[in-house]
C-alpha cells in the first residue's frame, strides 16, 4: 500500500507484519497525492469498486482523520450500512474534537449519524475516547493503539554505543508545519547554538519545504539543519538506527506512528503533552514532555539530554521496553481479532 501520512503508515504496517493474514481482507484507499481532478477521479473510483464489491465483505473497517478525509469516508459508512454491514470506525485525526466543534448544525449532525450508524469506534488513547464519548455512545468505543514492530534490547544497546562516539543526530519525521510544531524547533535549535560537528538536526516528511528551507535560512541554521523532505525505506530505517534524540513538539495530534516509531528504535522522545503522547511516553522515562509553542522550554529539555547521557542510556531502554510490553504487532493482531470474531458472532 502507497501513502505519506500517519494512517497509511498503520495500514502499511498491518500488511507488512501480517496483521489478520489469515482474513480475507482489501484495503480500498480514498485519498490521493496530486491535483484536485486527480484526487476525485482517485476517489470515486475507489468508492465504485467498494460499491461493486462490498456485497461478499462482513466488516467495514474504516480508517479516518478529521475534516474532510471524514467527509469522504462518510459515503462510505452509508454504502456499509445500506448493505447491512457491520461498521468499525477507527480515528486517527489529531484534531477530530476540533473539528466537531466547528462544524455547522449539519456537519456536526453527519458525525453523528456516522458514529450512530457504526457497531465499533477503535481511538488510539484512553485521552481521545475521553474526548469521543461527547459525541458518541460509550460502550462503542475501544481503545487500541497504534502498533509497530520492533528490533531487541541487544541491537539498541549496540547502536548506543555508536550514538556516543558520533555527531549525535536529532531526527524529526513528519508533516512539516505549524501543527507539528516545526517553527517551535526551528527556533529551538536556534537558542541552542549547536556545534554542527557534534551535533545536527534532520528534518524529514512532506509539507511547504519551501517554507521551511527559507526559516532555516533566515535563522542562519544551514549548517546545522538537514531538510530531506519524505524519507522511506532504507533511508527512513538508517535515520532511525542513528538517531539520538526524536523531537516532535506538536500542537495536536493523535497517537502519532512517528513517536512509535522511534521508541521501536530505542530513541528517546521529546515531545509535547498533546493527544495520545502522554499515553506512550511517560515523561522523565521514556523521554520529556513540555507544553507546545514554548521554543525556550524546547531548546533547554533538548540540552538536558545532549549533556546527560546517563539519563539518556536509560530513557533509550525504557523506550523499547515499553513498544514491546504495550504496542507490539502482536496485542494489535490479537485485539483486532476480537473485535472482527465479536462483530461476526453478533
Amino acid at each position: 500500500m502507497k501513502g505519506r501520512g500517519g494512517v497509511a503508515s498503520v495500514v502499511r504496517g498491518y500488511s507488512e507484519y501480517g496483521i489478520l493474514k489469515n482474513l480475507k481482507i482489501d484495503y480500498f484507499p480514498t485519498h490521493c497525492d496530486g491535483k484536485k481532478r486527480k484526487k476525485i477521479v482517485y476517489y470515486l473510483r475507489n468508492v465504485v469498486n467498494i460499491l461493486i464489491k462490498i456485497r461478499q465483505y462482513s466488516i467495514v473497517h474504516i480508517h479516518t482523520a478529521s475534516y474532510w478525509s471524514y467527509r469522504r469516508l462518510f459515503v462510505v459508512i452509508l454504502i456499509a450500512k445500506l448493505f447491512s454491514k457491520k461498521i468499525i470506525i477507527h480515528i486517527h485525526g489529531a484534531k477530530f474534537e476540533e473539528y466537531f466543534n466547528n462544524s455547522s448544525f449539519i456537519g456536526k449532525k453527519v458525525i453523528k449519524i456516522g458514529f450512530k450508524t457504526s457497531d465499533r469506534v477503535i481511538c488510539l488513547s484512553p485521552e481521545w475516547s475521553r474526548k469521543i464519548s461527547k459525541f458518541c455512545s460509550l460502550n462503542k468505543i475501544i481503545i487500541i493503539p497504534n502498533c509497530v514492530s520492533f528490533i531487541s534490547i541487544n541491537q539498541v544497546k549496540q547502536n548506543n554505543k555508536k550514538k556516543l562516539t558520533t555527531t549525535k543526530k536529532l531526527l524529526f519525521l513528519g508533516e512539516l508545519g505549524e501543527r507539528k510544531g516545526v517553527f517551535d524547533l526551528l527556533k529551538a535549535i536556534k537558542l541552542l547554538r549547536l556545534d554542527p560537528n557534534k551535533t545536527k538536526l534532520f528534518l524529514c516528511g512532506n509539507g511547504d519545504l519551501i517554507k521551511i528551507q527559507n526559516t532555516i535560512l533566515h535563522l542562519g541554521l544551514e549548517n546545522v539543519v538537514q531538510l530531506l523532505g519524505w524519507v522511506q525505506g532504507d533511508k527512513k530505517i538508517e535515520l532511525l538506527r542513528s538517531a539520538y534524540l526524536y523531537v516532535l513538539p506538536s500542537h495536536y495530534e493523535g497517537l502519532p506512528m512517528s513517536i512509535l516509531e522511534a521508541m521501536s528504535y530505542g530513541i528517546p522522545i521529546v515531545s509535547t503533552n498533546v493527544g495520545g503522547i502522554p499515553y506512550a511516553v511517560e515523561s522523565d522515562k521514556e523521554g520529556y514532555l513540555i507544553d507546545p509553542g514554548n521554543p525556550k522550554e524546547l531548546a533547554n529539555t533538548i540540552n538536558c539530554l545532549l549533556e546527560d547521557e546517563k539519563t539518556w542510556e536509560d530513557m533509550s531502554l525504557a523506550a523499547i521496553k515499553k513498544i514491546k510490553l504495550k504496542f507490539s504487532m502482536d496485542t494489535l493482531h490479537q485485539n483486532l481479532k476480537k473485535i472482527y470474531e465479536d462483530l461476526l458472532n453478533e
